[in-house]
């Protein structure tokens, strides 16, 4: 409708909508009137990380088809200079929708789906927000959450890692960008391998990090066609470019 449009990523890992600070303030949003005050308060990732955050109002929010009116979302900084701010997996409640990642494409549908006996079912392991599935690597049974928030293979509590058996040891990795900002990463090969989607990921390389996890990210899920139905807690991951294929470092 002419209205501008601004880029925001889609995170599983998160429940609420945030918007950037600088967006905030161009737009002009306000708190909402039935909050006292400017509740300061404290935003944590999925790593532990912490930001200051203000709550603020948000008249409407168009995604593709789907309209949200009378929003309260967050604002906060945000280190991503080219995202305008995060859609958390709670904004979906009752939707069904599908990430295709070969595709580079979301797409958002209402009502409920059948997505076959492949599908798993799904717990949030956090209030509304970062959907699990277990997964078995090795004689390990895990409750494993999806986060497309983050861009990594696995992160994994590195006591557990270990405990799981590391074909590498820890090695420093590239810099990683939080909500608080960005650090370096410490990053493995773990021993074993576990299914996934119908393909078989072998010896995956883990972030390292005390009391993490254990979460897939991105680059994991890059190789799946992704669909989840909110309404019936049930995820389906489709392969489609990682049939027995073994990550590199």
């Amino acid at each position: 409708d002419g209205s501008p449009t601004y880029p925001f990523l889609f995170d599983t890992g998160g429940s609420f909508v945030l918007v950037k600070n600088e967006l905030a303030l161009t737009l002009s949003l306000s708190r909402p009137s039935e909050l006292p005050g400017d509740l300061p308060l404290t935003v944590s990732a999925g790593s532990g990380e912490r930001a200051q955050a203000r709550f603020v109002s948000v008249a409407s929010l168009d995604i593709g088809k789907i309209h949200c009116t009378g929003l309260t979302a967050l604002a906060s900084d945000l280190p991503h200079s080219d995202i305008a701010g995060i859609l958390g997996f709670g904004l979906f409640r009752g939707q069904r929708f599908v990430l295709d990642y070969p595709r580079a494409q979301l797409v958002i549908e209402q009502g409920a789906a059948d997505l076959g006996e492949s599908a798993l079912e799904y717990r949030c392991l956090l209030p509304g927000c970062l959907p699990a599935i277990d997964v078995q690597i090795g004689d390990r049974k895990l409750t494993v959450g999806i986060d497309t928030g983050f861009d990594g293979w696995i992160a994994l509590d590195e006591a557990m890692a270990k405990s799981i058996g590391l074909v590498t040891p820890p090695v420093e990795g590239h810099r990683e960008f939080l909500v608080s900002g960005a650090r370096r990463m410490r990053l493995a090969r773990l021993a074993g391998s576990f299914e996934l989607g119908g393909s078989r990921v072998i010896e995956p390389i883990v972030r390292l990090d005390p009391g993490a996890g254990p979460v897939i990210g991105n680059a994991l899920l890059e190789h799946y066609v992704v669909t989840f139905d909110t309404t019936a807690s049930r995820v389906l991951l489709s392969s489609r470019s990682c049939d027995n294929s073994r990550s590199r470092a």
